[in-house]
């Protein structure tokens, strides 16, 4: 066969083919043979790898690495923790700080920082100086937190606490709460104002990055329920009362729509799915005037509101995020109103709870879904009040589903423990002389004559009534007339060029104010209807003194279990210092020059302030009516087996008197200067922030 020149290729390929398949097994032998080689290096590493594995887990047989095995995991977990716990503590990132699990992750120095900062942010945006925000929130010492984060670690006291003469141990829950109140008594009177405000000092604000509230852009506006104070319904002005939202706002127009929607489903036509009917938008309240309960209109009992985004905050634009619209609701508000002559404010705090559970009850029903996140804020008494409507709800949640959105209580300057300007009726004491020559009275004057006008004893029971209210007006007098002034007082209502309080003057107010209001010494055709108010109203205004002092808030405590899956936030206020005895000594920029006010409600909340530090033996950190203890939340002073632990929050102390923090003026319409605004938003920021 002749050899062709494809035929030759055809070979020189399968030459070239079978030289390739050759040189290809050579190579899985060599890498094979290298292969083998490196395994045989490797087992003497794997073996040794799993020999020390072995010697790691104790498991190797030998009883001595066994136990060296959980010593060194012993260790090594004792270092985990302990860093664990060092970075909680703060050691590590922050400088040193007090740890308070109540409050976890943070602790109560970080949270009173972030709030504070807070607050200063949103105040800088309101106008407000560096300078003044520094005097309008203050910030404890060091030494304050080291000595009041026991009370919120755990149910233990600290060891200094105890004594062999009387351990806590020995005491019933009552007897053993007050024993720590008076531990906590001692070491609030170790503080001055000023050391608060040069403690901040020390603590230079942080604005907070980008808009504060683009939080609520999510999450959604927070409500804030406002509960106010004792005598409410004597004052003119209402809670918060000078904020611009209560006019014109989101939710305001928004609440009248409601209600006139309400209004018009009759009770018997309401069908499955309307939360609301006309029953809904009125309610009953009492009349001392008419001494009667009157049905009026919801929508004067009870305002609601929002704070609403107005422009645009300085550098507050996100990455990607616009600003949010002007109109946007950030917080939304609830307030109960009191009129003249509902004693609402007085009484029990049962009864108080008993009447604002009702009515929130029926806002809830009229706004449906719309008020979410609640946040019970009470003001003074109605601190105390908020924590009994909350647990009146709780035991009946099918009566009250809205229960199940309550986040959380705040104490805004509110009575906690009981505050030791109403315990002052309770021993001797000049307001204790007062209320019991007042309550002489009540007792004793008499009405059994009513509807015998013209007979001899209609005119004997005139004149003994007669002869009792001359006495108690001459006893007013003659008490207030002996009381007499502290030199720290006359001292510093002398640097400040203020004329003292004339106590012979206030007692002529207080009788002109009885007999102006209840016309008791006038025997006319009403005459036995202002005695039945007379004796109706002083009997609910001791009832509402005595439901504030000491002992009947530890009653409440030890009677009463509130829920552990809330929150529970605490914010206080205090007045400067007192005066220097010496004009040639230092003081702080922090006294009370700062608040030089020409307006009556400082004057008399400053005598307040000095009859409460005497009364409590030097508890300077006191906002006229409250001091600064009693107004915080102490999971450990809480001796009530049945309570479950419960998360508090210290959030801040304010530099205000106690009305200003909540009320534009009580007496003559000069507003404080404190930016109540302010606080509200920074409040509710705080809390969305946590949510």
């Amino acid at each position: 066969m002749p050899v062709t020149r494809r035929s030759s290729k055809r070979a020189e390929s399968k030459e070239e083919n079978g030289e390739g398949e050759k040189s290809r097994s050579d190579q899985k032998k060599n890498a094979g043979r290298a292969r083998s080689k490196e395994e045989g290096k490797a087992e003497p590493l794997i073996a040794e790898r799993r020999y020390r594995l072995k010697w790691l887990l104790g498991v190797d047989g030998s009883k001595r690495r066994t136990i060296l095995f959980l010593i060194k995991w012993a260790v090594v977990v004792y270092l985990v923790i302990s860093f664990y716990h060092a970075q909680r503590w703060g050691w590590l990132l922050q400088g040193k700080s007090f740890y308070l699990p109540y409050h976890s992750p943070g602790n109560m120095r970080k949270t009173g920082l972030n709030f504070r900062n807070l607050f200063f942010s949103i105040a800088r945006r309101h106008g407000y100086s560096h300078r003044d925000v520094e005097k309008m929130i203050l910030f404890p010492t060091e030494s304050m937190f080291k000595q009041l984060s026991p009370l919120a670690h755990d149910a233990s006291w600290p060891a200094s606490w105890r004594n062999r003469s009387e351990a806590p141990e020995r005491l019933c829950p009552k007897e053993r709460m007050r024993y720590a109140l008076e531990r906590l008594d001692e070491v609030s009177r170790a503080s001055k104002p000023s050391q608060l405000f040069e403690s901040g000092e020390t603590q230079p604000f942080v604005k907070v990055k980008g808009d504060t509230r683009n939080v609520f852009r999510a999450s959604g506006a927070i409500t804030l329920v406002l509960l106010p104070g004792i005598l409410s319904e004597l004052i003119d002005t209402k809670l918060f009362g000078d904020i611009p939202a209560w006019e014109d706002s989101n939710m305001t127009g928004r609440w009248r729509e409601r209600l006139e929607l309400c209004s018009r489903i009759l009770p018997h036509e309401r069908e499955e799915g309307e939360e609301c009917d006309e029953s809904d938008t009125v309610d009953r309240r009492w009349s001392l005037d008419k001494l009667d309960f009157l049905v009026e209109p919801l929508a004067g009992l009870v305002d609601v509101a929002s704070i609403d985004a107005k422009g645009v905050e300085e550098d507050g634009e996100e990455a990607g995020r616009p600003p949010l619209p002007d109109g946007h609701p950030l917080v939304h508000l609830l307030r109960f109103n009191t009129p003249m002559g509902s004693l609402e404010t007085m009484g029990t705090i049962e009864r108080s709870s008993t009447t604002f559970l009702r009515r929130l009850t029926k806002v809830m029903r009229i706004m449906g879904r719309e008020l979410k996140d609640l946040y019970l804020v009470g003001y003074s008494r109605g601190a105390a009040v908020a924590l009994e409507l909350l647990v009146q709800a709780t035991k009946s949640p099918k009566l009250f589903p809205w229960v199940k959105r309550v986040r959380g209580v705040v104490s805004l300057g509110g009575v906690i423990y009981g505050t030791e300007a109403a315990d002052t009726v309770t021993y001797d004491h000049l307001h204790k002389k007062i209320l019991e020559s007042v309550l002489e009275t009540v007792e004793h004057v008499d009405y059994s004559h009513e509807g015998d006008f013209g007979s001899v004893g209609h005119a004997k029971e005139v004149a003994s009534n007669t002869k009792l209210f001359v006495k108690m007006g001459i006893d007013l007098v003659h008490q207030l007339s002996q009381k007499e002034v502290s030199d720290a007082m006359a001292l510093e209502f002398a640097q400040l060029g203020v004329v003292l309080p004339d106590f012979q003057t206030i007692a002529n107010l207080m009788t002109k104010f009885l007999f102006g209001t209840f016309r008791l010494s006038e025997p006319v055709t009403e005459y036995y209807e202002n005695i039945r108010k007379f004796k109706i109203f002083i009997t609910m205004l001791q009832e509402g003194i005595l439901g504030l002092t000491t002992q009947a808030r530890i009653d409440w405590w030890t009677d009463n279990t509130i829920p552990s899956d809330i929150g529970y936030y605490s914010i206080s206020a205090t007045m400067a210092d007192l005066a220097a005895p010496n004009a040639k000594e230092i003081q702080s920029p922090f006294n009370i020059v700062d608040f030089l006010s020409s307006s009556a409600d400082f004057l008399v909340l400053r005598a307040f302030f000095h009859d409460l530090y005497n009364s409590t033996h030097g508890k300077q950190l006191n906002d006229g009516q409250v001091c600064f203890d009693r107004t915080m939340f102490w999971p450990s002073l809480i001796t009530n087996s049945k309570q479950k632990p419960f998360k508090g929050t210290f959030l801040g102390i304010l530099g205000a008197h106690h009305w200003s923090i909540a009320l534009p003026s009580v007496f003559d319409g000069q507003s404080s200067n404190f930016p109540r605004e302010v606080l509200l938003e920074t409040l509710a920021t705080f809390l969305a922030y946590e949510r």
